[in-house]
């Protein structure tokens, strides 16, 4: 968001004013707090079924933004979340399997990986039954321009879709972590 009615600044004035807080001082101040007002945040879903082959893991690739602030996820880049600024965020996925396929479906999983990584996984959450939704929320903190991709992965002898509407990622921006906190 860009300062619209921004101070003048006192060089703008033909009288000399010295020991005033200038202008400047005060936009940037201003401009440093945009994180409170606009936090970046962002929800994806898939819209149509996506198969996940046989015992494979594959990158959930979304395809509509259902809302969003910051150019966090791009169509161009259909599995890949940017993240904009330091700090920590909370980021919830849902996803559901095709109830409709026979069998053996107990082994599946929903994987989290940061910065392309596919040994890092940050989060993952496993069934041992056989439900048709899960997922997970976790709280974590990246660097600006951090990204991530989230995969599904299934060991049924078969493809098994992931559905439509019901698969979701929602992420939101909490702020900036303390100066004596590391990044995940």
């Amino acid at each position: 968001m860009a300062i619209t009615n921004a101070w003048t600044d006192v060089d703008a004035f033909e009288v000399a004013a010295s020991g005033l807080t200038r202008a400047s001082t005060i936009n940037g101040m201003l401009g440093n707090q945009l994180w409170l007002y606009e936090r970046p945040m962002v929800a994806v879903r898939l819209t149509a079924a996506q198969p996940v082959a046989a015992a494979t893991t594959s990158n959930v690739e979304w395809d509509e933004k259902v809302w969003g602030l910051a150019s966090m996820w791009d169509v161009s880049s259909p599995a890949t979340v940017v993240l904009p600024r330091t700090g920590t965020y909370l980021i919830d996925v849902r996803a559901r399997f095709d109830e409709t396929v026979e069998g053996d479906l107990s082994q599946r999983a929903l994987l989290m990986y940061p910065n392309g990584s596919s040994t890092d996984r940050l989060s993952e959450r496993r069934v041992a039954t056989n439900p048709t939704d899960m997922g997970f929320t976790t709280f974590t903190s990246f660097l600006a321009d951090d990204f991530f991709e989230v995969a599904a992965r299934q060991l049924y002898t078969a493809a098994v879709d992931l559905m439509p509407i019901r698969t979701v990622l929602k992420v939101w921006y909490l702020g900036p972590w303390q100066a004596d906190e590391e990044p995940a």
